[in-house]
């Protein structure tokens, strides 16, 4: 990653408070996610997406073990229950993908 594309980042956002500049709330972020997080709070946009959280686990071998425990909780897949008349698990209706978009 270029030197130009790193940004530091408050874990903690500092919208509406006084500066939050301690060494413990600031993290080395590109500039795409540092914008995409903007002011949301750390685990609220982890959580967001189900990627995020997978890479997190993957990579976050330095997260403290408390936060990893939330991010595996709010990542989990709850089972797909049978439908009422018993022919096909819920929630399989939908498609991947765009919408508009082929399958092959």
């Amino acid at each position: 990653m270029a030197v130009s594309a790193v940004t530091l980042d408050h874990v903690y956002p500092r919208k509406g408070q006084t500066a939050y500049d301690r060494a413990d709330n600031l993290v080395v972020a590109c500039r795409d996610c540092n914008a995409l997080k903007a002011d949301t709070p750390f685990l609220s946009f982890i959580t967001q997406r189900r990627s995020r959280g997978v890479f997190l686990l993957h990579y976050g071998e330095h997260i403290s073990e408390s936060v990893l425990e939330i991010v595996r909780k709010a990542i989990e897949r709850p089972f797909l229950e049978a439908s009422a008349n018993g022919m096909a698990p819920t929630g399989l209706g939908h498609r991947r993908g765009r919408p508009g978009m082929k399958r092959r």
